[in-house]
């Protein structure tokens, strides 16, 4: 009985080492997606800081081009018709920023969806790997129930023994009336 309850005892170690092992491979994988999900997020921040710094740039422009065009129309007349072309030249140019940003803005968007897929997708993993370790946990205390129920067997079987005097490792001598 005690080489069957060793056995037992060895198969429950390496099946709690092995499903260790298991939880820490599941955390490398979860911390190596988290990485990769603060990667994502900087360069989406890295992103919309460019898109801010282009777009002030291109207001300092028109700002700059208003004034030369004020200028102008207050030096020359004629130029007028020359200002006007401009402006809507800068104007077309400013129509197809404003497209180019609105495109920008929509993949943003949908990169932003995607990390919140895929952090939903980890939480429910993680919800996933509790449950499963909690599973395991709670059939390591049956299995361990058990296992002290069996034990407590085994110390009564042996106490009922010595009080019945059998078991202490007597021989029987027939006709003499006892044990030896």
């Amino acid at each position: 009985m005690n080489v069957i309850g060793e056995v037992e005892e060895e198969v429950v170690v390496e099946t709690v080492l092995e499903e260790v092992e298991e939880e820490v491979v599941v955390e490398t994988v979860l911390e190596e997606v988290e990485e990769e999900v603060v990667v994502e997020t900087v360069l989406e921040e890295v992103e919309e800081e460019v898109v801010v710094e282009t777009v002030l740039e291109e207001v300092e422009e028109e700002v700059v081009v208003e004034t030369v065009l004020e200028e102008v129309e207050e030096e020359v007349v004629v130029e007028t018709v020359l200002e006007e072309v401009e402006e809507e030249v800068v104007v077309e140019t400013v129509l197809e920023e404003v497209e180019e940003e609105v495109v920008v803005e929509t993949v943003l968007e949908e990169v932003e969806v995607e990390v919140v897929v895929e952090t939903v997708l980890e939480e429910v993993e993680e919800e996933v790997v509790v449950e499963t370790v909690l599973e395991e946990v709670e059939e390591e205390v049956v299995v361990e129930t058990v296992l002290e129920e069996v034990e407590v067997e085994e110390v009564e079987e042996e106490e009922e023994e010595e009080v019945d005097g059998r078991g202490r490792g007597g021989v029987c001598v027939v006709g003499a009336g006892g044990w030896e």
